[in-house]
């Protein structure tokens, strides 16, 4: 999962990151089957209560998932505490502090894994669920959303005046006098209608698409929009 690997990366100064565990492969992923080498240290209530926030935001993921990205997070939390100065409780919450929020940290994770889900295929219902979840997920991943909702929106708009070409046969794409241009279910005045029956297939070609092409984009921006840790 792209995700839980982002977080397990510690700054390595001003030009970029370095791994921060073993276990790694050369692109931050973790290889198959190996465990997550993680620093002893004593229980540390602070990280416990960050990790059952960071659950309940969790919550509409799968078991094994969520288990999943809760020992990534606590791997992490752990070494980040480890290397920190001062006395237990202050190292802890040195190291929550530059992790983030439970409550961004999970929505950045949740949403990621809706829309990679999303993303395999047209499913406009987990689309939406994940771009609104990942409005809290931290400020690439709600810039993401956004400009991502506003291209699933325009062709969901094609869709509609596919569709509706079926039913109202009058509706099209109207050319005005003014040249302007506007879909419509009704004979615009002063305009004239351009693709006739033709917009069922340009329209449904343009909408399936346009989908994967947005879906093939958003799996590529996710790697960058994700949050990383900071300092």
């Amino acid at each position: 999962m792209q995700m839980v690997k982002a977080w397990a990366r510690e700054r390595a100064g001003p030009s970029g990151y370095r791994l921060a565990e073993p276990g790694l492969a050369r692109d931050g992923a973790r290889q198959r089957g190996q465990p997550i080498p993680t620093v002893t240290l004593p229980p540390l209530p602070a990280l416990d209560a960050y990790l059952g926030q960071l659950d309940r935001v969790l919550a509409p993921l799968g078991e094994s998932e969520r288990q999943e990205i809760l020992q990534e997070i606590r791997a992490h939390l752990t070494d980040s505490a480890a290397a920190e100065a001062g006395d237990d409780a202050q190292r802890a919450a040195s190291a929550i502090r530059k992790l983030g929020s439970a409550r961004v940290v999970g929505q950045a994770y949740l949403s990621e894994s809706l829309l990679e889900r999303a993303s395999h295929g047209l499913r406009p219902g987990l689309t939406l669920m994940g771009l609104a979840t990942a409005l809290g997920g931290g400020l690439g991943m709600t810039a993401l959303g956004l400009v991502f909702a506003f291209g699933y929106l325009a062709l969901t708009i094609v869709a509609i005046a596919t569709v509706g070409k079926l039913f109202v046969p009058a509706s099209g794409l109207w050319l005005h006098d003014t040249g302007a241009w506007s879909l419509s279910f009704a004979a615009m005045p002063h305009s004239r209608e351009v693709l006739g029956w033709w917009i069922v297939p340009i329209g449904t070609g343009l909408v399936i698409g346009g989908w994967l092409a947005l879906n093939r984009l958003l799996r590529l921006m996710l790697r960058f929009a994700l949050p990383r840790p900071r300092g």
